[in-house]
């Protein structure tokens, strides 16, 4: 069919512009097979199978063509004109947003970051018209405050965009380190920017908690209460009959002996039930030493909860004092815009008056010419009364 096709275009004779149209259908109809199309594979298989879908696009596409009859040829020129352009226009629109990014200042991105965590309800769950009127808002309030020049909202759109990118990329590189050390002390990447985007998105990239994952309260502060508990859980607990009073020793109590054997009398179990040394030869354990690991342990423990504890203070702390600064900044921000608007009031006060004034002016100056006009009559009216006399 590809072949009928090319011989129903003329060699070198150059066919009319693909429109508009015709270059959104194309689109249409690649969509469906574009997992063939784009398959990177090229064996006899995969080229065949690609050769076949491009007739069948064709046959489809010369059906509703209106600029004349294509070949598979022209159909895969187009398409591969229109990736190229698609990525160029990608590539593009990185390069504008680095470019604006340069002309923000650090001030000034900081206060973006600010003004869309007062309206991030809207923009970032909200319904379209919305997220366009918490975007005129932020725009709105930052060109008031701006010290680099006035900016569209595109430009702010881009500028929260970049730093949510790059601060999606740091709490990544934060989190495999902390992994790294256990969630003891390691070098952060994140500058005090992304720490305030992260705050804004901390919704969208903090997973849902599954206590039957496997990490679950592992080196998280969230979690330290369910740290605590399986910390208590790798604790064994050895139940003795005959009322003997439990004991719970860890797995680094037990110490293996091979010149001395256990003194099992300690525990107090009569020979007619303790048959566990005449059917059982158990590693021996130290018991000094057991009881004073127990109790390193047991202060290790206390110490690290402790820790914790101080560590959840201290993010308490920090949120509070967060929530304070921006609820005084939405305050500070509603402060200026009833500033501005009495301003306004005023300033269209002052102009009425400036108008009523000149109006005022003008009357007299109106009323001034009149008079002398009138008295110029009466004196033309005198002097003809004169030579007439006369």
């Amino acid at each position: 069919m590809s072949n009928v096709n090319e011989s129903m275009v003329k060699k070198n004779s150059r066919t009319k512009n693909f429109d508009e149209r015709e270059k959104k259908m194309l689109i249409e109809l690649i969509n469906p097979y574009k997992h063939i199309i784009e398959n990177i594979k090229t064996d006899s298989f995969s080229i065949k199978h690609k050769s076949k879908i491009w007739e069948n696009i064709v046959i489809e596409y010369n059906d509703q063509q209106t600029t004349g009859i294509r070949t598979a040829k022209q159909l895969k020129t187009l398409y591969d004109m229109a990736k190229r352009q698609a990525k160029k226009s990608i590539s593009d629109d990185k390069v504008l947003m680095y470019k604006i990014i340069k002309l923000f200042t650090d001030e000034e991105q900081s206060m973006v970051l600010d003004l869309v965590q007062s309206q991030r309800s809207s923009i970032l769950s909200g319904h379209l018209f919305e997220k366009d009127e918490a975007w005129s808002n932020v725009l709105e309030t930052f060109n008031l405050h701006q010290t680099s020049g006035v900016r569209t909202v595109d430009e702010i759109k881009y500028l929260f965009e970049y730093l949510s990118k790059t601060a999606k990329s740091e709490n990544k590189n934060d989190k495999v380190e902390r992994f790294k050390t256990g969630g003891g002390q390691y070098k952060k990447s994140m500058n005090q920017l992304s720490e305030q985007v992260i705050a804004v998105i901390e919704d969208r990239i903090t997973p849902l908690v599954n206590e039957f994952d496997d990490d679950y309260g592992y080196a998280d502060p969230i979690n330290a209460d369910r740290c605590g508990q399986n910390v208590q859980d790798d604790v064994e607990t050895i139940e003795f009959e005959d009322g003997v009073e439990e004991i719970d020793i860890t797995v680094d109590d037990l110490t293996h002996n091979s010149h001395k054997k256990v003194d099992w009398g300690i525990f107090n179990i009569e020979p007619e039930t303790s048959t566990l040394n005449n059917s059982y030869q158990s590693p021996e354990i130290n018991l000094s030493s057991n009881l004073k690991t127990k109790k390193d342990t047991a202060v290790k423990r206390s110490s690290s909860q402790k820790s914790v504890c101080d560590g959840l203070q201290e993010l308490a702390k920090k949120k509070i004092n967060k929530v304070c600064t921006q609820q005084k900044f939405s305050s500070d921000i509603q402060d200026i815009k009833i500033k501005k608007a009495m301003v306004e009031l005023e300033t269209a006060e002052t102009t009425l008056q400036i108008v009523k004034t000149e109006l005022a002016t003008k009357k007299l100056e109106l009323d001034s010419k009149t008079k002398q006009m009138k008295l110029q009559e009466d004196i033309l009216n005198l002097q003809k009364q004169k030579l007439l006399e006369n």
